[in-house]
């Protein structure tokens, strides 16, 4: 693949992220499921999630401002600093920047149109977790404290952030300590996020507290309006995933499976994929990559299991991985330091995949660029699944009906 169609196809990514950044930007902000989401405080008592809304809540009095707009205000501040995160390292570490530019990677959120305050706090939040965890300079009772403490609050914005925040701490804690009985020992120090998750289970809402919540909220129009959120009961919805939820005649399951399976790839081979860029040519390590994503897939099965916004969720398993790449990249832990059972399923991978594919650097930016997207929103519309090409498509159109 010449540089000059790599460079067009940046272009084209950016250009589209732009488009829809704007266009969430200049719409008037409504009382969507994700921002009713964000509202949910503890105005009616301890509830889980409710952290956000107390924070919006204080905003709103304060300011004497709809709440809603302090939301949007709130993520593109969020979106900046996360999209800061990853500029900074790819810069200051001369990365090979392709991966991250794939349509289903940093763009992602913003093409789907669910720019949310959760979703990026945690993402935010994960980035302070590993950099205190894999940090030399923060050690013993402070730094198990501070891990403490950012794990509570992660939880308090949404529980399922103790599904990704614990195991990756243990992973990362387990890979550059040799002690194992101190990692054991270390595991006791984060009852408190145990304790705090149990209690968001239990206080998980009534229907009472999801009609009253609004109320608090002096400055929201239309305040009538309930979160369901809170009234919604956790049930076994994998096997729907599969047969009766669809998108237009196609299965979710069967369409998040071929997506891991596309991500698996990518990242097993991630030192392929470098640019034509001769100051940014280096990469993650493969092995710590695929191991940090199985791991972080294998331990939020419990919500796999009882929720269907799967494409968010490995949307945030593979950010928490490159994050978790990118910092131990930052503190040189290589391959070589882990211990020998977790390089075996790269090894594994390896093998499975380059008997059906030669994996070179053209076919696996083929894949990045051209590859599935789980879920995008174009104009009104909400796709099942689209990638780059469909998207250019998409966007030809609309701009020849405007033309002709």
């Amino acid at each position: 693949m010449k540089k000059s169609f790599e460079i067009t196809l940046i272009l084209i990514i950016t250009f589209t992220t732009v488009i829809h950044l704007l266009h969430y930007i200049l719409e008037t902000p409504t009382l969507d499921y994700f921002n009713s989401n964000t509202l949910i405080n503890y105005s009616q008592g301890f509830v889980r999630r409710g952290l956000s809304g107390e924070l919006i809540l204080l905003l709103s009095n304060l300011l004497g401002a709809n709440p809603l707009y302090i939301i949007k205000a709130l993520n593109l501040i969020l979106v900046a600093s996360f999209l800061l995160y990853f500029v900074k390292s790819i810069v200051k570490y001369h990365l090979s920047f392709y991966f991250f530019v794939f349509p289903f990677v940093l763009p992602f959120l913003i093409l789907d149109d669910i720019i949310n305050f959760k979703d990026f706090f945690t993402l935010i939040l994960f980035i302070f977790l590993v950099k205190t965890a894999v940090s030399s300079k923060v050690h013993g009772v402070l730094q198990l404290v501070l891990l403490n403490i950012i794990s509570i609050v992660a939880i308090l914005n949404h529980e399922m952030s103790f599904f990704i925040f614990i195991p990756a701490l243990l992973m990362i804690k387990y890979f550059i300590n040799a002690s194992r009985k101190k990692n054991v020992a270390q595991l006791f120090f984060l009852l408190p996020s145990f304790i705090v998750l149990l209690l968001c289970i239990h206080y998980s809402g009534t229907v009472t507290q999801a009609n009253d919540i609004l109320t608090s909220y002096k400055n929201l129009p239309n305040n009538h309006l309930k979160i369901d959120q809170l009234s919604d009961k956790a049930t076994f919805l994998l096997p729907k995933f599969f047969t009766t939820i669809t998108w237009n005649g196609f299965s979710r399951g069967i369409t998040s499976i071929f997506y891991i399976a596309q991500i698996l790839i990518l990242l097993t081979f991630f030192d392929k994929i470098k640019t034509s860029f001769k100051r940014y040519q280096n990469t993650l390590d493969p092995s710590v990559l695929v191991m940090a994503y199985l791991v972080l897939l294998c331990c939020f099965l419990p919500i796999f299991f009882i929720a269907y916004d799967w494409h968010r969720f490995l949307f945030l398993i593979l950010m928490s991985t490159l994050i978790i790449g990118i910092e131990m990249h930052k503190q040189e832990i290589k391959s070589n330091s882990l211990p020998h059972f977790a390089l075996l399923p790269m090894q594994l991978l390896k093998k499975l995949i380059s008997y059906f594919i030669v994996p070179e650097k053209s076919l696996l930016l083929i894949i990045g660029f051209f590859g599935l997207i789980p879920h995008v929103a174009m104009g009104n519309t909400s796709y099942p699944f689209s990638n780059l090409y469909l998207i250019i498509l998409n966007y030809a159109t609309k701009v020849t009906s405007v033309l002709f």
